[in-house]
């Protein structure tokens, strides 16, 4: 079997023979971590599996949005899990694999923000289970908020992966996070979709983890028949801007994924601006989008690939113009 890193991110790899190593605790969609028995090197890493979704007469995106996301990451020069297209048992999936590193422990966002003593008003959020701030009790997700995730990283270095300018912190990396989530429309980048990577040792610095879990993009969950409505014109740029924040710190409406973004520029590095600023200047679609046109991914729908494409186009547009008032 030939090396993840040598195949194209369209190749759908069968799994079905690979061993089980754990379920995951956390999150909503069923998935386990799984390693491959026969591999070698790189492949013998733990990768967490994730099925699809299937609802009455349609199965969901997120393998495939999971996949071209990270595609999208990596032109961006983001530091986040590898990902790939897989079948288990005849079912349709996703593989990313682990971002640990040895001699470190992985940290969500929400334990982060509580054990950092100059987070005051940060109140933990769970699924069905809101959080609530006694003194403001019209805010939504209090605390998970831009300067106290600051805070929090202020003592962390970026992942190795990072390869920026060296000036740059971990939190100055974090921003880029939030620029790739504009791109796909990621809005679930919640306290535990982002970690810090907290090492055993003492002599050693934690770490901003690379970012994962993106298969909530892209309109994964859109139907083709309501993707090829809103492929275009205004109805593309409607639903593009309902993209917002909402599991950040919010009062009423959230901003947007674009605005939050740049928001998260503007207290950054100077470092940060400039280099995020250039990588989205420089950034090109085509490697991403090419396959995608061509029908390499046979699973996406003609609507499918014609929004997928539109609305990548529309936010790298409107993300360029964001960046372009505010820094």
């Amino acid at each position: 079997m030939s090396s993840f890193s040598a195949l194209p991110y369209w190749e759908r790899v069968d799994v079905s023979h690979w061993q089980i190593i754990a379920p995951e605790q956390s999150g909503t969609h069923e998935t386990t971590w799984i390693a491959n028995p026969s591999g070698r090197g790189e492949e013998t890493a733990n990768w967490l599996h994730k099925n699809t979704t299937v609802n009455e007469h349609f199965e969901q995106g997120e393998d495939w949005a999971e996949v071209i996301a990270s595609r999208v990451g990596a032109e961006l020069g983001v530091p986040l899990a590898e990902t790939r297209l897989c079948l288990r048992d005849g079912r349709r999936g996703s593989l990313s694999r682990d971002v640990r590193q040895a001699q470190y422990d992985l940290v969500g966002g929400h334990l982060a923000l509580e054990d950092c003593r100059s987070v005051t008003d940060y109140f933990p959020h769970f699924e069905r289970e809101p959080a609530v701030d006694p003194n403001r009790p019209d805010v939504r997700r209090p605390g998970h908020s831009l300067s106290n995730i600051r805070r929090a990283l202020a003592d962390c270095e970026p992942p190795p992966e990072f390869s920026g300018p060296v000036e740059m912190d971990a939190f100055d990396v974090f921003a880029g996070y939030l620029l790739f989530d504009a791109l796909v429309a990621n809005r679930d980048r919640h306290e535990e979709n982002w970690s810090v990577l907290r090492p055993r040792l003492r002599d050693r610095s934690p770490l901003l983890c690379p970012s994962y879990d993106h298969s909530s993009s892209l309109g994964f969950a859109e139907t083709p028949e309501k993707l090829r409505r809103r492929s275009e014109g205004a109805a593309l740029r409607s639903w593009a801007e309902k993209g917002t924040a909402w599991r950040f710190e919010h009062m009423k409406k959230p901003l947007s994924l674009v605005a939050l973004a740049g928001d998260a520029l503007r207290i950054s590095s100077p470092a940060a601006r400039v280099h995020w600023t250039e990588r989205l200047d420089a950034m090109q679609l085509t490697p991403v989008t090419d396959p995608i046109e061509q029908g390499l991914i046979p699973e996406m729908s003609e609507p499918t690939i014609t929004f997928v494409i539109a609305l990548l186009t529309l936010n790298l547009e409107r993300t360029r113009h964001e960046l372009g008032q505010r820094l």
